[in-house]
């Protein structure tokens, strides 16, 4: 039987393999929750295949994080092959590791590793090299990518792999192409490429990017995509950066992290809480999984998406910190404060100080302690590392980090010290004492040691290259003197004085051109200066304020409450300062709210702190410093900085500035809020592309939301969320202007109104400023003429609570809009606000258009008129269609007098047939006659006379005269024909007798000959001589601040009727 036994163990065990081969369970989604408000953070494990998850046949597994404080697991990365999960914890601030984990979330094997510590308190990512183990991951207060040996069991042996890099967010690797692909946030969102060593780093997208947040790779087809949260898409793009394509465009999410999984792209979402994945291809919706809570990190967890490679070369290379497995070779790299030596492979550092670090004196000693130690939770005590002791009276640190120098000054001897970490020497600067040193600054540029003394009023330098020059000053009568500080790439200095009117001032290093940068302070100290930032930092009055010198604009509050502080020191987006005492306190510059302390032991009183950087003391800058020269867009480059154009905008040959034409027919305009752009798309192309979209070159934009065009003279009208306001301008960007101011609503959606150019908007209430106040969300209107400066305002619609969209049908009459509050729908009303409808449900619409064809008619009783639309429909102010015809309305507050004229306007009234209105009195004059009202300028009460009056007093004049003398009369009748008819083609009739209230009726004249006109106007008083006011008038023009005329054609007098008889 024995052998029986022996047979039947070793099928058992080979069936088990061959089972553990081919059914792989350790297979799936796993995202992680942030805690909620009873509920601690967790981990959710989707297990079974992609398929299997998508179908809702995968089983749900979680684990509750129950210790305190509850992680906040923002990022994660697998190492399948290890059954490890690498995850970033915000609220830690560490990387750490979770082992031996398995998809049914047992943690009675699972185990957690920190790998390292320090990142900073703002979101970032995390990736992990398979093939090499190493951790990367941005950190977007430090503004660098670091990376470190994910078995290291030392936490200094990190390095920063990339350091000109500003806000970096996403991060993704492919060990087996050998790329690293990082975005960016500032001064414009970026996507880069580079080696998994750092090098050859190139911008591969640069615009129509807003927030770029999430990374996830498809390493088979070499395909990049990533979710822009702003922008509320999906998108794809090659490693090249070519092909881009939106995936799929999902308002208002916003997405956590990004997973790839076959072809299906799975993320996060924060707004409704809940995990989707999409079809990569389509981008339809395959699943979702709502979780009422607050997913972010997400992984798809399988052995295949990590493909090994059977030429590893790592451990063969002997690397004493960090290797890198490329595709061809394996690289060496050493962590911070090493140097790679000639072998390849072997790291030594120059000096004791390895990273990078906040040197500090308390007066005795002069320590360091780790950067990453403004991170520090408070939960901690620091023992830094000391450099010097059994010193006296040190005050003021300045450092060259590149060259291993610390300077410092004894206030004893009045001396100035140097120590050569390298050398580890402490010599005398120079053997000349000086004053009494108020601040001190070092050029690390050009090797200059600057200082200010009180006592003399000066400020003065030494060239530490040829000391033997002496000290020289470079500036005297300096009141009051302290505080120094400088930027060496732009050679300047800049420092506080003053008694009673106390200034910040600047000067040039070579003694020129020294003039006042900041005026009236109270009392300020503790000046300092950031040249990635180009801002000065001061204290106060208890204050933290800052300065930028490039805006120049005005000091702003960037921290309250520091008491007695008097020391302030930036570094990247941190800036730190210590009130004399043990304690270092450092808070973000984006998140003020973000303050942390770093707790000093055994140093009671800090006289000195300065940055110890390599990076802060280089001598060139990075290749986009100040942009790069760029207009726009700056991309970093191997070869320097490359200049790029936002979307819509065109590379000039300068290849630095940008411009764009616009088109001045056949387009439709686009609103680009992320952007802050106007973007025109041609409509007389049967195919658009990306070069065909023109930006319109307006700078005065600001959070558009709203666009409207008049056509009729040019003028484009936005809205600004920001702002509150209402502009105009052409499509050039010239002639911008104002239009209305609004205080308690937001301008949202606009729509013009070429028939009556009158302009529609939403206006939605601002909750947060006045939540108490009884105005509402409204629609709108302005009466845009005769003065677009000062419209007049109607409210329509009241009552609303958040109207996002709007459109008009002026052919019927109605308004349609979008209500995005509770409950959302599609509404309709008559132009004039009337009869308001709910039509249809929606779920907060955001756009809104109409379908209709123009079936107006010449005669029809509308405001719009295809033909002449000058005329207003006859109504002093608004003229609203309505079903059926038109309302007549006034401005707020403002009643109407008649069916159309306003309280407040002066108006004219008259009935002329067959005649045309001219100057501000003007009207639509219907083929009846029927009478017609419109506005007056001035204060000017006269009536328009009738041509029958004019005639009337003519022939009044020649009975008289036939009275007088009938030989006379038939020579007078024909010299008056000849004057008026004829010899005088302009003749004015001014001023004839008219009765107000009466009309006359005068017959079209036949035959006209020309394009000219007879002028009537300015009825005359009773003791006026009609003859003494006929007077002619050469180029007669109208007069739009004269009293109202109207035309009649000129007549030829041999066609004139002459059957009219007195």
């Amino acid at each position: 039987m024995e052998p029986f036994w022996r047979i039947f163990i070793v099928f058992v065990t080979l069936v088990l393999l061959i089972n553990g081969q081919t059914d792989n369970t350790e297979k799936g989604l796993v995202t992680s929750l942030f805690p909620g408000y009873w509920d601690p953070a967790m981990l959710n494990a989707y297990k079974g295949d992609i398929e299997t998850v998508v179908t809702d046949q995968g089983k749900l597994n979680n684990l509750k994080f129950e210790f305190l404080p509850s992680p906040l697991i923002t990022n994660m990365y697998p190492d399948v092959a290890n059954s490890s999960i690498y995850y970033m914890d915000a609220a830690a601030r560490t990387i750490s590791r979770f082992d031996n984990f398995n998809m049914d979330l047992n943690d009675t094997y699972m185990t957690n590793t920190t790998i390292h510590e320090g990142l900073s308190r703002v979101l970032g990512s995390l990736a992990f090299d398979w093939i090499s183990k190493n951790v990367y991951w941005t950190d977007g207060f430090f503004n660098w990518i670091g990376m470190q040996n994910a078995f290291s069991k030392d936490n200094l042996k990190y390095k920063v792999l990339i350091g000109d890099v500003l806000r970096p967010y996403a991060l993704a690797v492919d060990p087996i192409n050998g790329y690293m692909f990082w975005s960016d946030m500032a001064p414009t969102a970026r996507i880069h490429r580079a080696l998994l060593t750092g090098e050859n780093g190139k911008a591969i997208q640069a615009t129509a990017l807003s927030y770029p947040n999430a990374f996830a790779l498809d390493i088979q087809n070499q395909t990049l995509y990533f979710a822009d949260s702003v922008r509320n898409t999906l998108e794809a793009i090659s490693y090249s950066g070519l092909n881009r394509r939106i995936v799929v465009s999902l308002n208002g999410y916003d997405f956590g992290a990004l997973a790839l999984y076959d072809n299906y792209l799975c993320f996060s979402e924060q707004n409704y809480g809940s995990v989707l994945c999409h079809d990569a291809t389509k981008g339809t919706e395959a699943w979702e999984d709502y979780i009422y809570s607050d997913p972010y990190g997400i992984v798809a967890y399988d052995k295949k998406l990590q493909p090994g490679r059977t030429d590893t070369r790592c451990p063969a290379k002997g690397c004493n910190d960090i290797c890198v497995d490329m595709p061809t070779e394996a690289k060496c790299l050493c962590s911070e404060g090493y140097k790679l030596q000639n072998d390849g492979k072997t790291c030594i550092a120059d000096h004791a100080l390895t990273g990078k670090g906040i040197l500090f004196t308390n007066g005795t000693h002069i320590c360091v302690e780790d950067i990453r130690g403004v991170n520090d939770l408070g939960d901690k005590v620091h023992i830094p590392q000391c450099i010097l002791a059994n010193l006296s009276s040190v005050k003021y640190l300045q450092a060259d980090s590149v060259k291993g120098l610390i300077f410092f000054w004894n206030t004893t001897s009045q001396l100035f010290k140097q120590y050569n970490l390298v050398s580890n020497k402490l010599t005398d600067i120079s053997t000349s004492r000086t004053g009494n040193v108020t601040g001190l600054f070092y050029d690390w540029i050009n090797y200059g040691l600057y200082w200010t003394e009180s006592d003399t009023q000066s400020v003065k330098m030494i060239d530490l290259q040829d000391i033997t020059g002496g000290i020289q000053n470079i500036q005297t009568n300096v009141q009051n003197v302290h505080s120094l500080t400088g930027d060496p790439h732009k050679s300047k200095l800049y420092w506080i004085s003053g008694t009673s009117s106390i200034t910040i001032e600047s000067v040039n290093m070579d003694r020129t051109d020294r003039k006042t940068t900041v005026s009236t302070l109270n009392n300020p100290k503790g000046l300092s200066f950031s040249t990635q930032h180009d801002t000065l930092f001061w204290i106060d009055s208890g204050d933290i304020l800052s300065f930028n010198i490039i805006k120049a604009d005005k000091a702003e509050i960037v921290y309250e409450g520091v008491r007695d502080a008097n020391i302030v020191l930036p570094y990247q987006d941190y800036l730190m300062f210590t009130s004399g005492e043990s304690d270092i306190h450092a808070i973000a510059l984006t998140s003020s709210n973000s303050r942390n302390s770093i707790n000093i032991t055994e140093h009671n009183t800090i006289t000195g702190i300065c940055i110890f950087d390599s990076r802060v003391h280089s001598k060139e800058k990075g290749a986009c410093y100040n942009n790069g020269g760029c207009q726009h867009i700056c991309a970093p480059s191997t070869s320097g900085p490359v200049c790029m154009c936002h979307y819509g905008f065109t590379l000039q040959p300068d290849k630095k500035s940008c411009d764009s034409v616009p088109y001045k027919n056949n387009f439709m305009l686009l609103v680009d809020y992320s952007h802050s752009m106007l973007l025109q798309v041609p409509t007389d192309k049967a195919v658009v592309t990306d070069t065909d979209v023109v930006a319109l070159n307006i700078t005065q934009f600001k959070d558009p939301v709203g666009v409207a065009y008049d056509s009729s003279d040019g003028f484009l009208y936005w809205s600004e969320l920001s702002t509150r306001r209402l502009k105009r301008g052409k499509l050039d960007g010239e002639n911008v202007t104002t239009v209305k101011i609004f205080t308690d609503h937001y301008p949202d959606r606009l729509v013009f109104h070429e028939g009556t150019g009158d302009l529609f908007f939403t206006a939605t209430k601002d909750y947060y400023a006045n939540p108490y106040s009884d105005t509402t969300s409204y629609i709108g209107v302005l009466r845009l003429k005769p003065d677009p400066k000062n419209p007049k305002h109607l409210i329509l619609i009241n009552d609303l609570d958040d109207p996002r969209c709007l459109t008009l049908y002026p052919q019927k009459g109605y308004i349609f809009y979008g209500e995005g509050g509770y409950p959302s729908y599609i509404g309709r009303a008559n132009m004039d606000g009337t009869d308001q409808k709910e039509i249809a449900a929606a779920d907060k619409p955001l756009g809104i258009t109409v379908d209709y064809v123009d079936n107006m008619k010449n005669d029809s009783p509308y405001c719009y008129w295809s033909n002449d639309t000058k005329y207003n429909g006859r109504c002093s102010t608004f003229c609203l269609p309505v079903p059926g015809g038109k309302t007549c309305q006034c401005e707020d507050k403002v009643s109407l007098i008649d069916e159309f004229n306003c309280d407040n306007e002066k108006t004219c009234q008259l009935t002329v047939k067959n005649g045309a209105f001219t100057g501000i009195c003007d009207g639509k004059l219907d083929s009846a006659g029927a009478k017609v009202s419109a506005r007056t300028g001035g204060d000017s009460s006269a009536s328009v006379s009738t041509v029958g009056g004019v005639l009337g007093a003519v022939l009044a004049i020649l009975i008289i005269i036939i009275i007088i003398g009938a030989v006379c009369y038939f020579t007078r009748r024909r010299e008056m024909r000849s004057a008026v008819y004829k010899n005088e083609p302009n003749v004015y009739f001014n001023n004839p007798p008219v009765d107000e209230n009466s009309y006359s009726q005068f017959n079209q004249p036949t035959g006209g000959t020309g394009d000219r006109y007879h002028q009537f106007s300015n009825p005359m008083s009773e003791t006026d001589n009609a003859y003494d006011m006929i007077s002619e008038k050469k180029n007669n023009a109208p007069d739009e601040n004269g009293p109202a005329t109207y035309y009649l054609k000129e007549v030829d007098e041999k066609k004139l009727d002459t059957s009219f008889k007195p």
